[in-house]
């Protein structure tokens, strides 16, 4: 009997061992974690935390045991009497809410993020950003929740700040857009002066470098359409100031030859930006200047490395203009000019390089000049609403799920002479 008595002892003695070592090897781990870490029983109460936790409260554990965790905390709704989970808010608090499905559902991870205004320091309360991980344990046969807490306020206000100033940087944007739309011809005007007009018109971003313009005068029809260097805000202000540029010299000064223009645009934008004191500067744009003479039956042409395509009932004509641009290049010579006759039910196309050079369909690469053409002369005996329908579904079709590469621009009418 008193050998039964004695193992009995040994085995009593064994077990508090073991359940000390585990103890001290639980608390061991949970004071090397950089998370703050709280053991709570089923009543939310704090049985036990690591020295992050500690750290964070700034309190020590005797203080804490036993408390509540919102009220260990200080959470903002139990000011005064009230205890965490007794008032009308705690019903919402996702807090309480996974703590309680770690015990009713232990084989599941609990995640939850809340941004309750816990005042851990009350001379200078402060809204804390919390991200929470709830598991249910079981230790020495009792349940609990093993709460592991992360301190993501920091991370929070930058994030808020980067969305204000993302909100400002779109409000601007917006304004910016509103401004350049001032300068761009209005869809009436445009329908006005053109004879059966579509314009697709889809800048990459809120403001685009590309921009059209047109100018009628008693004899003649004067259109353009540019794509400046670059999208966004470099290429909107490029496109500003090209268009103030062609009122200068079509407007003020009366200079009627494409070819023309294009010289003096260049000029101009080489002295406006300077380019002939600055080494390496590319930007500019590529253009496609034409004026339609309203008693002859022809469009006089001038591209800089832009072109044109004349689409007839049945065959296409595809007419490039020079290969250098407007702005500063190596080997500026004078730009030049081409006179084509029209007829009845011609179309003409003018565009940028955005939607040939998008990249998408079936290997995703690049539409390419050749497609591009198939799929405007495929379009071109559409009347004009359908005409628009037409691009802007074959244009979401190539892309697919790519984003869009560049600005696109698409401005096409009909001769004065035929009749939609």
């Amino acid at each position: 009997m008193k050998g039964l008595e004695g193992l009995i002892r040994r085995i009593n003695i064994a077990k508090k061992k073991q359940n000390d070592f585990s103890e001290v090897f639980l608390k061991h781990i949970m004071d090397n974690m950089s998370s703050s870490m709280y053991l709570l029983n089923r009543k939310r109460q704090i049985v036990s935390m690591n020295r992050a936790a500690r750290a964070w409260m700034q309190k020590e554990e005797t203080g804490i045991v036993g408390s509540l965790f919102g009220n260990a905390l200080n959470c903002s709704v139990t000011e005064g009497s009230h205890q965490c989970g007794s008032t009308a808010t705690c019903g919402a608090c996702k807090l309480k809410e996974a703590i309680e499905k770690a015990f009713r559902l232990p084989e599941e991870k609990h995640q939850v993020a809340q941004d309750t205004k816990f005042m851990l320091d009350k001379e200078a309360p402060k809204k804390r950003y919390l991200k929470y991980h709830v598991q249910a344990i079981s230790y020495k046969e009792k349940e609990y929740a093993l709460l592991m807490l992360d301190d993501v306020t920091h991370l929070e206000e930058q994030k808020l700040r980067e969305e204000e100033k993302n909100k400002q940087l779109i409000s601007s944007l917006t304004y910016a857009r509103h401004l350049q739309k001032t300068m761009l011809p209005t869809r009436q005007k445009l329908e006005t002066v053109l004879s059966g007009m579509v314009l697709f018109y889809k800048p990459k971003s809120i403001i685009g470098g590309d921009f059209y313009w047109v100018h009628q005068t008693e004899q003649s029809t004067f259109i353009a359409l540019a794509d400046c260097t670059g999208h966004g805000i470099p290429g909107a202000m490029l496109s500003i100031l090209g268009i103030s540029s062609l009122n200068l010299i079509v407007k003020e000064r009366g200079i009627k030859a494409p070819a023309e223009i294009l010289n003096q645009l260049r000029q101009s934008f080489v002295e406006s930006m300077q380019q002939q004191h600055i080494q390496g500067s590319n930007d500019g744009m590529d253009i496609t200047v034409c004026r339609i003479d309203k008693k002859s039956p022809t469009i006089i042409f001038a591209g800089a490395n832009n072109g044109l395509v004349l689409i007839k009932p049945n065959e296409t004509h595809i007419y490039s203009g020079n290969k250098m641009p407007v702005g500063k290049y190596a080997e500026m010579t004078s730009f030049t000019e081409q006179t084509i006759p029209l007829s009845q039910h011609d179309r003409i196309f003018l565009f940028s390089d955005g939607m040939k050079d998008q990249f998408g369909g079936p290997r995703n690469k690049k539409l390419k000049r050749q497609a591009f053409v198939q799929l405007l002369k495929e379009g071109a005996s559409l009347k004009p609403p359908a005409l628009y329908t037409f691009l802007n579904k074959q244009f979401r079709h190539w892309k697919g799920t790519n984003e869009q590469t560049d600005d696109v621009t698409v401005l096409t009418f009909c001769t004065p002479y035929s009749k939609e």
